[in-house]
């Protein structure tokens, strides 16, 4: 599964900000973006939200950006937030 997201770093809770018209997942992270924290904390919510392994979530695109592609390996639940 690879979901499209928009980063919100330095945000006051690490959460599902909003669903965006064209699918983008607005998601924010306390961290601030110095050092791939923001990152680290995406990766890491991402994982509780699905219910996986951090090893299954990984970000192909935008390392660098606060838009991102990431990729989520099976096996996983789906959190009542996402939809397709």
């Amino acid at each position: 599964m690879i979901l499209k997201i928009k980063l919100v770093p330095g945000s006051r809770r690490t959460g599902l900000i909003d669903i965006m018209a064209d699918g983008v997942f607005k998601i924010g992270v306390k961290a601030p973006p110095v050092e791939g924290r923001a990152n680290k904390e995406l990766v890491k919510w991402l994982a509780g939200e699905f219910s996986t392994g951090r090893k299954s979530v990984t970000i192909t695109f935008g390392t660098a950006s606060r838009n991102k592609s990431v990729r989520i390996l099976p096996p996983f639940s789906l959190p009542d937030w996402y939809c397709e």
